[in-house]
């Protein structure tokens, strides 16, 4: 009877030195880690690698209108958090073509994030943005001149 007890008594301490220790490791690996920029860094370069293989940018085959995500291969229901615009301009400065897909709403939130009137508490849902110019050689038709890509994407937050 007496080492039932005693044994009761070690499972118990046992059992609460494990609860403790869990207890404190929690606190370790609760860590949120945002990905956000990173997502919109690497979807901007798969988009130029499908856009723009090898450097060149021809724009009988990228008509105005054309999805871009459906064009890249990826499918519908993976891309609802993504918004991404791309727009040529050639040498003089001048805007040649325009292609948009996802939601522009996803800008409107980035800007208020930008201008400080998110709060502290709300500051981890700030999506993540990424925008960088290319210079490719851009074939419209005949004509082949050096152009500028401006690619621009913002990741929303999971919900």
């Amino acid at each position: 009877m007496g080492e039932g007890v005693s044994s009761i008594m070690k499972i118990v301490l046992v059992s609460f030195i494990a609860i403790v220790v869990l207890g404190l490791s929690s606190v370790f690996y609760d860590h949120y880690i945002d990905v956000r920029d990173s997502e919109a860094r690497i979807l901007a370069r798969q988009v130029m690698n499908c856009f723009v293989p090898e450097g060149e940018l021809d724009l009988g085959v990228m008509v105005e209108g054309t999805e871009i995500f459906s064009y890249c291969g990826f499918s519908d229901g993976e891309m609802e958090r993504f918004f991404v615009r791309l727009w040529v301009r050639d040498g003089e400065d001048k805007v040649v073509r325009k292609y948009v897909e996802g939601d522009e709403g996803s800008l409107w939130a980035k800007k208020i994030y930008d201008s400080g009137l998110a709060g502290e508490n709300i500051k981890k849902y700030e999506p993540g943005y990424f925008q960088n110019k290319y210079v490719v050689q851009v074939v419209d038709g005949s004509s082949r001149f050096q152009g500028d890509l401006y690619v621009e994407v913002v990741v929303k937050d999971e919900f």
